[in-house]
């Protein structure tokens, strides 16, 4: 396990190494948030109604704020990397070193995740406790921060599906863009599912981006039970479940292929 740290240790130097990028980000998150906050503030203060679709404002600002949070610990995935690995050839010398290659990227990219997370956390956190007060209980940051962690995993074995699908196509970026075209609409990334159409709603139910980021986020936007916070978890896991299954099945076709490339 140690080994597979080390991974996050240098990715959090490497992060806070070049200072002007990350600081760049951090500030970009801070205006998205914003942005969003204003946007969803006159959409309130116009309709001149306490709830929309069900949705206090309050409840919708808790939604964008634990949003941007779990963004920053999700980043944009580790597809582009392996994609851009295999391209260079770079690939076949990961596979040879003694770690397993899965584990490699999964604690890399982990290190750049929280540490993103963390920091974005400080100001927004303050400004939801100042504006929230004792509205939230212990028992929805528990489950946030439990259900961020399976979508994070969720997230990652989808990208590492997706980059070892490189192995085929010889580009990521069609399937980088089908990807995050595919997560800005099924997964609630800019809108809380309940102002979705009926058939979009449905449509949200047959693929894992709303387990990746709509089920944790909506935990701090609503006070679930501890058996509802359970049933949404188990939607969590079955999709771990399923999409890892595929991913071996899918690592052993790909390295497979590429030795044949290999000679």
């Amino acid at each position: 396990m140690m080994k597979y740290l080390a991974f996050s240790k240098t990715r959090i130097r490497l992060e806070l190494f070049y200072k002007f990028n990350f600081l760049s980000s951090f500030f970009a998150a801070l205006v998205i948030f914003f942005v969003e906050y204003f946007l969803w503030n006159a959409i309130y203060s116009g309709s001149g109604k306490d709830e929309l679709a069900h949705l206090t404002f309050f409840s919708v600002f808790s939604y964008i704020l634990f949003g941007n949070i779990l963004r920053k610990l999700l980043g944009d995935g580790v597809d582009e990397r392996i994609g851009e690995s295999y391209r260079d050839g770079s690939i076949v010398l990961d596979k040879i070193k003694p770690v397993l290659l899965p584990f490699r990227y999964l604690f890399d990219d982990l290190g750049r995740g929280l540490l993103q997370a963390a920091v974005i956390s400080i100001p927004l956190v303050s400004v939801f406790l100042f504006k929230a007060g004792d509205v939230i209980s212990f028992q929805q940051v528990m489950l946030f921060i439990v259900m961020a962690g399976f979508a994070y995993l969720i997230f990652f074995i989808l990208n590492f599906i997706l980059g070892l699908v490189s192995f085929w196509t010889g580009s990521i970026i069609g399937i980088y863009m089908l990807k995050m075209a595919c997560m800005s609409i099924l997964s609630g990334l800019y809108i809380p599912l309940e102002f979705y159409p009926e058939w979009l709603l449905k449509l949200t139910y047959v693929f894992p981006f709303r387990a990746i980021y709509y089920l944790p986020v909506s935990a701090m936007m609503k006070s679930y039970s501890l058996e509802e916070g359970l049933l949404l978890i188990l939607q969590q896991l079955a999709w771990v479940t399923v999409l890892l299954v595929l991913c071996i099945s899918l690592q052993r076709a790909a390295f497979k292929k590429l030795t044949v490339q290999g000679g």
